[in-house]
């Protein structure tokens, strides 16, 4: 059996549609109501976006310290005794490149210069009397030959008569005493030959050993040569010259007369001339690395003028950074205070500039700051490049 519900039935509830929204522009009066109420806001906001879009020089700069000169030890090329001082220092003289400083005493070189000398003009002398026995020798040798030619005709022309006269002798044609003086006269002529071969073999043996000698001589004599040169240098070399065009910054150099230098020591130290311009090295950090390149103009203030500030230019740009260090002090277990320097995560790029110094009131080690003229942009990304360069690097970091 069906219980009756004590509810009754309802019928269903129709549901009418949602009315689709609609954007729309605001109207001529409610715009005009807005800004009149908002007019204060609407102008800071403007105001800002005018003030932002206003062209703005970027300038990174960084502590800037100038550079010393260049400087070049001189150096003794060879082990002696100071013997002459023709240039002192310390007087901020500008001595050009190639000027005779000083000259060392090299007893040993001089003298083995001079027996080298000595032993030269002795096989010169040797070599000039091997040359004329290699004439002599020629001369003879060729009178010998020709005498030798001419005793072998006179043999051959000898052998032939005797030859003929014994025939002769033997028919019964003439006497044998002919015969015998013909053959006597053959005899001797050949004898004559066989001398004047021993002759002609002796003067060549003769010619062969005198440019045997001669060659000796001549190879010896370059030997000397070589070595005469090697000396010759390295006297050369005690001369003490100046480098490079600049002064010597040592004083009192004509109180190193006498003393002795071994190979390598320093005589005196080299300064470059002041061309009138010095250079000095600006630590910017490696953000504005972008933004630089030679040629770039540099307004720099010193320390000592700070009233009177320098522009010059970027010359280069080192090729590495370096980590910027902080020194802090602490104490050890021995109850020592030590300084330890312990690299932050900031980094430094090294900037090389030019700067004027034609009054020469600049020294090198002076210390200031330095700006480096950059691009034009407007002010809010001027300003904004920090935070900008935060979400290009550091946020993007975070991203899975």
């Amino acid at each position: 059996m069906k219980v009756p519900s004590l509810e009754r039935e309802r019928p269903p509830v129709a549901i009418a549609p949602q009315p689709k929204i609609r954007w729309s522009l605001p109207s001529r009066r409610q715009a005009t109501h807005f800004a009149r109420h908002h007019r204060l806001t609407l102008g800071v906001l403007i105001g800002l976006g005018i003030i932002g879009c206003l062209p703005y020089n970027l300038k990174p700069g960084g502590k800037v310290e100038l550079l010393p000169l260049t400087q070049q030890q001189i150096q003794a090329k060879v082990s002696g005794r100071v013997g002459q001082v023709l240039v002192d220092g310390g007087n901020r003289t500008v001595v050009p490149a190639g000027t005779l400083l000083a000259t060392l005493d090299v007893p040993d070189l001089e003298t083995q210069q001079q027996t080298i000398s000595k032993q030269i003009e002795t096989q010169n002398a040797s070599i000039t009397v091997a040359k004329r026995e290699i004439e002599v020798a020629q001369q003879q040798l060729s009178a010998a030959k020709v005498q030798l030619k001419t005793a072998g005709i006179r043999a051959s022309f000898s052998a032939r008569a005797a030859k003929r006269y014994h025939a002769l002798s033997i028919e019964g044609a003439i006497s044998e005493q002919v015969a015998e003086d013909y053959k006597r006269q053959a005899d001797t002529e050949a004898s004559d030959v066989q001398e004047l071969e021993a002759t002609v073999n002796e003067k060549l043996q003769s010619l062969k050993e005198s440019q045997e000698r001669i060659g000796v001589a001549q190879g010896e004599r370059e030997r000397l040569n070589k070595q005469f040169a090697f000396a010759s240098d390295e006297l050369k070399r005690a001369r003490i010259e100046m480098p490079f065009n600049g002064i010597l910054i040592d004083h009192h150099l004509r109180d190193k007369i006498g003393t002795y230098l071994d190979k390598g020591d320093t005589y005196a130290t080299a300064e470059a001339a002041d061309s009138g311009k010095l250079r000095a090295r600006v630590q910017l950090p490696e953000v504005v690395a972008d933004r630089l390149k030679p040629g770039k103009e540099v307004e720099v203030k010193l320390m000592a003028f700070p009233d009177a500030p320098i522009r010059g230019e970027v010359v280069s740009i080192e090729p590495s950074l370096h980590l910027i260090e902080t020194e802090q002090s602490r104490s050890d277990n021995s109850g020592d205070t030590v300084t330890v320097a312990h690299p932050t995560e900031a980094r430094l790029l090294g900037v090389i500039i030019q700067l004027p110094n034609k009054d020469g009131r600049l020294r090198p080690g002076m210390s200031g700051y330095a700006k480096v003229d950059g691009d034009t942009v407007p002010l809010a990304v001027a300003f904004t490049r920090s935070l900008v360069r935060f979400f290009q690097i550091e946020v993007w970091s975070w991203l899975p």
